[in-house]
């Protein structure tokens, strides 16, 4: 009877050891899990932050380029800030088999909310002459000629020393080329003003690399 009790008292002490230890796993458990949540959400947070972080850096530095004629998919272009020509015809596709590449300057830099008209040759050669355009004959080799302490003289300059203004791109280069044959020399700077395409926002990033030394041609 005496070794009953014994062994009774025995197998209740080990329910209360099993018991307690079983608590105890279970604590480490739901502590585990509580950690491992937190972790989870902290992660979370800091992944959205970086997106955004990401998103503001994109969205700051980039531009938008409208591309047509001859190119194999003409549309606007999302690029980063400070990318040339050349990337915008390869987001493009390329160019298609008859464009005149001898009008563009590849390497120039693009600028937001631009439009870039590439030409078939037929077509540049119908408006060379109909005098509606100036081409020089080696865009790519023509070195700039500076005037005046490094300003480009919007009265002599060619359709590529034009291009080399940042904000001045083919559409409105050839802008001033036509403006200079309809109506003569530009008699300020001011003048430019006067060409389409060109208004006070634009002037004022561009006054400081323009004058009006020469005579118009």
């Amino acid at each position: 009877m005496k070794n009953k009790k014994n062994y009774m008292l025995l197998f209740i002490l080990l329910v209360f050891v099993t018991m307690g230890c079983a608590d105890s796993d279970t604590d480490d458990v739901f502590v585990q899990l509580d950690e491992t949540q937190e972790n989870t959400v902290v992660e979370e947070e800091i992944q959205t932050f970086s997106e955004e972080i990401t998103t503001d850096i994109e969205i700051e530095n980039t531009i938008y380029v409208y591309i047509c004629g001859a190119v194999v998919k003409p549309g606007v272009y999302d690029v980063l800030e400070g990318s040339r020509l050349f990337e915008v015809i390869q987001r493009a596709d390329g160019f298609c088999n008859n464009a005149d590449k001898t009008f563009l300057n590849l390497a120039r830099q693009v600028n937001d909310g631009e439009q870039i008209i590439v030409y078939t040759v037929e077509e540049t050669e119908e408006l060379k002459k109909n005098g509606q355009i100036q081409i020089p004959e080696n865009t790519f080799s023509e070195k700039v000629s500076p005037i005046d302490n490094g300003l480009i003289d919007i009265n002599t300059a060619t359709f590529s020393e034009l291009t080399t203004i940042t904000g001045i791109g083919e559409s409105r280069a050839q802008a001033i080329i036509n403006y200079r044959q309809q109506h003569g020399r530009f008699n300020s700077i001011e003048d430019i003003k006067n060409v389409n395409g060109i208004k006070d926002g634009l002037f004022s990033k561009i006054k400081d690399k323009i004058t009006v030394t020469g005579k118009a041609g």
